[in-house]
């Protein structure tokens, strides 16, 4: 197969990665803006549908790996660099293409980055949330828990007072 032949089947892989991509990143906001308003409907949508786009993308990106494997054995040899160890990356690719397909396989590998960052960033946001979101409810949780039940003060081993707050006490010894 040919260089631009093995070109646009990258650039292919690239609008195609770039697509998958802006589905999961979708899926990925409105799964969250769900979660924030809390709608039951939407909370109970399946997580299948954005992990067959992660599998999808990762298939791709094996494909991808493939195909840069069979560029840079296209592409002509330098001097004191062996074939297996080239670093192929599009803008090598794109000065032994033509003008015009060089610039769209730049963009399309442009589009791709960003919507792979953009998906980082989305996920690092999720996490966020979710860390708020257990702390709150930790802290609800034990406001609760002091509310409905007062702590009694406890004991460690030496009968010394470790946590007060009225009421009858427990001494805690330390064996099992």
């Amino acid at each position: 197969m040919s260089l631009p032949e093995l070109g646009e089947r990258l650039l292919r892989s690239f609008s195609h990665t770039a697509a998958l991509l802006q589905q999961l990143l979708d899926g990925m906001v409105q799964r969250r803006t769900a979660w924030i308003s809390a709608r039951p409907s939407t909370l109970a949508e399946p997580v299948d549908a954005l992990a067959q786009l992660a599998q999808q993308i990762a298939a791709e990106e094996a494909c991808r790996g493939d195909l840069l494997t069979a560029i840079a054995a296209a592409l002509p040899p330098l001097p004191g660099v062996s074939p297996g160890t080239r670093h192929v990356d599009v803008s090598a690719i794109a000065a032994h293409l033509p003008a015009a397909a060089a610039l769209r396989l730049q963009r399309a590998a442009a589009t791709a980055t960003a919507r792979a960052k953009e998906v980082r960033r989305e996920i690092a946001f999720g996490e966020r949330l979710l860390r708020f979101s257990a702390r709150a409810q930790d802290a609800l949780l034990q406001r609760l828990t002091d509310q409905v039940t007062p702590r009694a003060p406890v004991y460690d081993k030496l009968a010394r007072q470790t946590r007060s707050s009225g009421g009858l006490g427990s001494l805690v010894d330390g064996r099992l």
